[in-house]
């Protein structure tokens, strides 16, 4: 598991993607990462890169800061 961590972290760099943690999770998912990517296409690649690897299935979820929310919220008419 070390080895593919590191590995996922090398990955991720090609792609301008940080991982900055990653968490053993019981349930629905074995396993969360908290990632920052540069944009939604550097995550995107790096996502289809790690699972053509093979043995890994994603499934992505965006966050916005609550500086962000509060650009969004007061932007609506």
């Amino acid at each position: 598991m070390p080895q593919r961590r590191a590995a996922a972290r090398e990955l991720g760099k090609k792609f301008g993607v940080d991982i900055k943690a990653g968490y053993l999770a019981m349930g629905t998912y074995d396993l969360i990462i908290h990632a920052e990517a540069t944009d939604d296409e550097a995550m995107a690649k790096f996502l289809l890169s790690l699972v053509a690897i093979g043995n890994v299935r994603t499934t992505s979820v965006k966050v916005f800061a609550e500086a962000d929310v509060d650009k969004i919220i007061a932007g609506l008419a």
